[in-house]
């Protein structure tokens, strides 16, 4: 039961991230910050999870680390985009005091998260495009899982272009055996 609850609230606060982050009122130029209204309600999520839940945990007693990449997950579900060394930054970055940000009702860490992945997305896209430009060899024999959501990040550029590779051929195969 305690497993089930920590992961709730671990994923209720990654939620909660999320949510400030790709906030469809912030433009993607705009500059990200916790506006009052944000932060009040970071406040009281927090005093709620904590004053009003059945369970009434403190957010003192989370992995914060797990947090942080619960956060990271809902970006990049299938660990495509992240390298395995930017998610442990983030970590180290960041989940030493997530506790002290989200008490003060401070989404700074999810802004910063966030505004990488778009980073790193825009950079995979364009990537992606130029890679549409060649052909493909699809005599070589290989495997792609595409639920990658249990399988680690990629370990570097080099691995994540692979993947990205294999990404591309399965989703071509499959458009092309659908017809």
């Amino acid at each position: 039961f305690n497993y089930y609850m920590k992961t709730f609230l671990h994923s209720a606060f990654a939620l909660i991230l999320s949510l400030f982050a790709s906030s469809p009122l912030i433009g993607i130029d705009a500059q990200m910050v916790t506006t009052d209204t944000m932060r009040k309600e970071t406040y009281y999520v927090v005093q709620c999870l904590e004053n009003i839940h059945y369970n009434n945990q403190s957010i003192q007693k989370l992995d914060m680390n797990q947090v942080v990449e619960e956060y990271v997950t809902q970006y990049d579900m299938h660990h495509l985009f992240f390298l395995q060394k930017e998610v442990d930054q983030f970590k180290t970055r960041f989940a030493p005091t997530l506790e002290l940000y989200l008490r003060q009702g401070n989404t700074f860490p999810a802004f910063e998260i966030f505004t990488n992945f778009l980073d790193v997305a825009n950079e995979r896209f364009d990537w992606v495009d130029h890679r549409l430009d060649e052909s493909f060899d699809f005599t070589i024999e290989d495997y792609y899982t595409p639920d990658r959501r249990k399988l680690p990040w990629p370990a570097d550029h080099k691995a994540a272009s692979h993947l990205w590779e294999q990404r591309i051929k399965y989703e071509l195969l499959n458009e092309l055996l659908g017809q």
